[in-house]
C-alpha cells in the first residue's frame, strides 16, 4: 500500500531575548560562525561545508544573504550504521535566506525528496503588559486556515538551563552565569 502523506507540523517557538532584534542579529552571526567551526573536524570529515554565500533579495523583506551548506555526519554514526550506509547518504543540505528580521531555512537530503524541514523565523520585538508579562504578536507568521488551527505554540526560557545534560553543560555559555554586552546574568522566568 502507498503510505499516506502527512501534513506538515507547524510549531511556533516563542523565545524572548533580553536584547533588541538588532543586538540579536550580531549575536546570531557570531554564534553561527562559532558553531560551524566547532562542528567541523578536518581529521574525520565531519562538519559544515559552505557551498554558497551570496546576496539575495526576497519580496517583502528586502536584501539579505543566501547560503547553502552541507552538514557531514558520517563519522558520527555508529560503525554498524556506517557499514550499511552509502557515503553519499550521510550528509544533510541546508539552504537559508536571511533577510533579517525574516529568515527561511530548508534542511533536506537529495535522496529523500519528500522529506524536508522548513524553519521560518521572524525576529520581532515583544512587549510587556502592565503586570510585566511578555505579550507576543498572536500570528506573527500570518498563518491561515488549517495551518493556524493546527499550530502548536511553545515558549522557551533561555534563562533556565535545568534541562541541559551534564556532559553538554559549559559554564562559560551558561546564561545564568554570563554577562555579555551588558546583558545578563539571566534567571529562569526572568525574561
Amino acid at each position: 500500500p502507498t503510505p499516506t502523506p502527512t501534513m506538515p507540523r507547524v510549531i511556533e517557538f516563542r523565545i524572548p531575548f533580553p536584547c533588541t532584534p538588532e543586538q540579536y542579529k550580531w549575536g546570531q552571526i557570531y554564534t553561527v560562525a562559532k558553531v560551524c567551526t566547532e562542528m567541523t573536524d578536518p581529521k574525520d570529515g565531519a562538519g559544515v561545508e559552505s557551498i554558497a554565500n551570496e546576496s539575495c533579495t526576497l519580496n517583502g523583506y528586502g536584501e539579505g544573504v543566501y547560503t547553502k551548506k552541507y552538514y557531514h555526519f558520517r563519522s558520527k554514526l555508529p560503525g554498524y550504521v556506517r557499514a550499511v550506509t552509502p557515503k553519499a547518504a550521510t550528509f544533510m543540505e541546508e539552504e537559508a535566506w536571511n533577510c533579517f528580521p525574516y529568515a527561511r531555512t530548508i534542511i533536506s537530503h537529495p535522496s529523500f525528496s519528500k522529506f524536508s524541514i522548513e524553519i521560518t523565523t521572524i525576529h520581532a520585538p515583544a512587549k510587556r503588559d502592565a503586570s510585566g508579562k511578555i505579550e507576543y504578536e498572536d500570528n506573527v507568521h500570518k498563518l491561515e486556515g488549517s495551518q493556524l488551527k493546527s499550530r502548536k505554540v511553545r515558549e522557551v526560557d533561555i534563562g533556565d538551563s535545568s534541562d541541559v545534560k551534564k556532559e553538554q553543560y559549559k559554564e562559560e555559555e551558561d546564561p545564568s552565569r554570563k554577562v555579555a554586552g551588558g546583558i545578563g546574568p539571566l534567571t529562569p522566568g526572568g525574561m
